[in-house]
């Protein structure tokens, strides 16, 4: 019962909110693979309709835009 709670409380999930933090694992424009470093950002803007949003790497300050919300990863993941 406790792994059907957890799909509804995925499911209900409304998105980040800007200025909140998370863990990203950024796709090289060059390769177009998946780093296996996961950076730090924060959630600049968010698009509710497109289920995407755009971060701001803590370190780089670089921009990535039309981020999945199924690509943001926790401190815990």
């Amino acid at each position: 019962q406790g792994a059907e709670e957890d799909v509804q409380a995925e499911q209900e999930w409304d998105g980040p909110e800007v200025e909140q933090t998370f863990y990203y694992f950024p796709v090289d424009p060059r390769t177009k693979k998946v780093s296996v470093n996961k950076v730090q950002c924060e959630v600049m803007a968010v698009n509710q309709a497109a289920k995407t949003c755009t971060l701001k790497n803590h370190v780089t300050k670089s921009t990535y835009k039309g981020v999945p919300w199924t690509d943001l990863k926790g401190d815990e993941d």
